[in-house]
């Protein structure tokens, strides 16, 4: 609740999107669901941010999610074409 009213508060502090998303992936197991949208939210409310774009991309990687990690390493990789390690993260993917 306290996470959620910091980002009513301020919507700009990616902090708040980041732990909740850990808190709903890795301790509130009845709300594991929720872990990637509240990411998607800060990216909403803080568009082009490479902080959670990256951390949305890991989080599809890790969860098996191939199609939107390639998706949103994309999305880096539009925001800064000559990032290695995201090229390399494609070229794992089996994309780009």
């Amino acid at each position: 609740a306290n996470l959620r009213k910091a980002i009513e508060n301020e919507p700009k502090l990616i902090d708040s999107y980041v732990t909740l998303s850990d808190i709903y992936r890795y301790s509130w197991k009845e709300k594991i669901n929720l872990a990637d949208d509240v990411l998607l939210e800060g990216i909403q409310n803080n568009p082009g941010n490479r902080d959670l774009i990256s951390y949305l991309a890991r989080y599809y990687k890790e969860t098996g999610d191939k199609q939107n990690a390639i998706k949103y390493y994309r999305e880096l990789l539009r925001l800064d074409p000559a990032d290695n390690d995201v090229i390399k993260e494609l070229q794992k993917l089996g994309a780009q």
